[in-house]
């Protein structure tokens, strides 16, 4: 299922069109309707990333460990564009702060999940100099 890059851009602007005019009659419907069209982008988008994600994994299983390095990989990509798309929402609706916070937690989240790799890289790095 290709879909092109014009489709998801004609998608996005039609649908800020229709945000706009629900913005002026029915204000009430405009941030459903953004977020609708959000994650229909976004399933979209993460729907077209599977030959990304195969790429990675068959580059990867080729170095020991590689498994463990993929997991990593693919799990912080998804904690980024989950968080993107969430912080993105928070700001439409004209929430900034909350954008932040949801943006920092993001943040954090992909730390704590490449910790065991920085982990392991200091190791080897140990390993080297004593």
């Amino acid at each position: 299922m290709e879909i092109s890059i014009f489709a998801i851009i004609g998608l996005g602007i039609i649908s800020a069109l229709v945000c706009l005019l629900l913005k002026q009659y029915r204000p009430e419907y405009a941030l459903s309707a953004s977020i609708i069209c959000g994650v229909v982008i976004f399933l979209t988008v993460v729907a077209q990333m599977t030959p990304l994600f195969d790429t990675i994994r068959s580059i990867l299983e080729k170095i020991e460990g590689g498994n463990e390095y993929t997991t990593v990989i693919i799990k912080s990509l998804g904690v980024c564009y989950v968080t993107q798309l969430a912080s993105d929402t928070c700001q439409d609706a004209g929430e900034r702060a909350m954008a932040g916070k949801i943006e920092l937690a993001g943040r954090v989240a992909v730390l704590i999940l490449a910790l065991p790799m920085f982990t392991a890289l200091l190791q080897i790095a140990i390993g080297l100099i004593g």
